[in-house]
């Protein structure tokens, strides 16, 4: 089996300690599902692993511990999870990452995220980030797509990032509240 969607399950304990048996799977989709720190040990079996969706679950940035044995990843969403920017930290041990979403969690900083140096798409939207972050996002050569949409960027900012960076930047304009 190579992809495997689980999207939604209720997943058992006795799931967790068979993980490893799926060792070939190159696509794991656990989103939505209550998959939380104790159980991300399962995980580091997985060395084939290329597409990992793990978004709306209780993970926090406990999962850096393992992201090193997923060494062929590709794509990683994390989008409304706990991890913070701690996680980032372990993105050099991720040569071939092109995808991140890290949409909605506790990220303030993508310093870290400098040394994933093939990424090409980043979604930060709705995370507490902004100007001090520019550098660190133009230091990805081939960052192709940025959504910085609910971000505390500001206009110049935003005119920096399309200066500097050959990625599509998405991004919507704070509304100013009428009286």
């Amino acid at each position: 089996m190579h992809e495997l969607n689980l999207s939604g399950t209720f997943l058992t304990t006795e799931f967790f300690g068979e993980l490893a048996s799926y060792r070939h799977t190159t696509s794991l989709d656990l989103s939505s599902t209550n998959l939380r720190d104790d159980n991300l040990s399962a995980l580091q079996d997985l060395q084939s692993l290329e597409v990992l969706v793990l978004s709306q679950t209780e993970i926090s940035s406990r999962l850096a511990e393992f992201l090193p044995s997923l060494k062929k990843l590709k794509s990683l969403v994390l989008e409304s999870t706990r991890i913070d920017q701690g996680l980032l930290w372990a993105m050099p041990f991720l040569p071939d990452l092109r995808f991140l979403n890290i949409a909605n969690t506790q990220v303030n900083s993508v310093r870290g995220i400098a040394r994933a140096s093939e990424l090409r798409h980043l979604d930060v939207r709705g995370n507490s980030i902004g100007d001090s972050e520019i550098e660190s996002i133009l230091n990805l050569q081939h960052l192709e797509f940025l959504n910085v949409c609910d971000t505390d960027f500001s206009e110049r900012g935003i005119e920096c990032l399309n200066k500097g960076s050959a990625a599509k930047v998405t991004w919507t304009p704070p509304t100013i509240a009428s009286d």
